[in-house]
């Protein structure tokens, strides 16, 4: 039942994914990915399956959202450090800038950090990763492999493509 809207949300998540990562924008970046990832949480919490489909569905919930509101933070204070007039949510342009002009040592810290556990809750980076079994275990099939198979790679993409390029410093403390 409902198989139109089931397939509907899997085009809006491949429509996310190959946004996010042809992106060079971060604002896209990260409305792409957030795009990504709502159909999962509506596909869990109506095709799922199992007893604790309704608690797998707000945990996931839950967990994502918080990450992503770090990421966002990060982001945001990543955007700041530039120069007003210099102002872009470019990447490329981002990342020459700070490779031109380093951020302190102490900024880069609390950015990278919010970054790894914006980006690591998504990857379900130790101990961030209670809500994937469960989540994994109830999610319909075509759901869990898009998620575990590309979505979680969005964490990782945003660790290699802005926060280690832009705070080699944050890095080296924090990895």
């Amino acid at each position: 039942s409902y198989q139109k809207e089931f397939h509907i949300l899997l085009l809006v998540m491949s429509g996310g994914i190959l946004g996010a990562f042809a992106s060079l924008d971060l604002f896209f970046f990260y409305c792409f990915r957030e795009f990504a990832l709502v159909p999962t949480f509506i596909m869990i919490g109506i095709w799922g399956s199992g007893e604790k489909k309704n608690y797998a569905t707000f945990q996931i919930t839950i967990y994502l959202t918080i990450g992503a509101l770090l990421a966002l933070a990060g982001l945001i204070l990543l955007y700041l450090q530039m120069p007003v007039i210099d102002r872009s949510f470019d990447i490329v342009k981002l990342t020459s800038y700070f490779a031109a002009n380093p951020i302190t040592a102490g900024i880069q810290n609390l950015i990278f950090a919010l970054l790894l556990f914006g980006f690591g809750i998504l990857v379900s980076l130790f101990p961030f990763h209670t809500w994937a079994p469960l989540g994994y275990g109830v999610a319909p099939t075509a759901t869990a492999m898009l998620h575990a198979g590309v979505l979680k790679k969005f964490g990782l993409y945003g660790l290699i493509r802005i926060a280690l390029p832009m705070l080699p410093e944050g890095a080296k403390v924090w990895v």
